[in-house]
């Protein structure tokens, strides 16, 4: 999907169903200016929820060297 051009920001949530651990609103942010005019029609004006499957795992480090 290529990026119209316009300001992005990137908020984080780290949480369960139920419960926020921590938020980060804003964490990045960026302007991008396409290589095309955007369609008519297209309103880069719109926003809304990306949601992104993860799988976590903790690995213990050996720091003795």
């Amino acid at each position: 999907m290529p990026l119209l051009s316009g300001m992005y920001k990137l908020s984080i949530w780290f949480g369960e169903r139920n419960e926020n651990y921590d938020v980060q609103h804003d964490a990045l942010s960026f302007d991008w200016v396409g290589a095309r005019p955007s369609a008519p029609g297209v309103s880069i004006d719109a926003v809304g929820p990306v949601a992104i499957a993860g799988r976590w795992r903790i690995e213990e480090t050996n720091n003795n060297g």
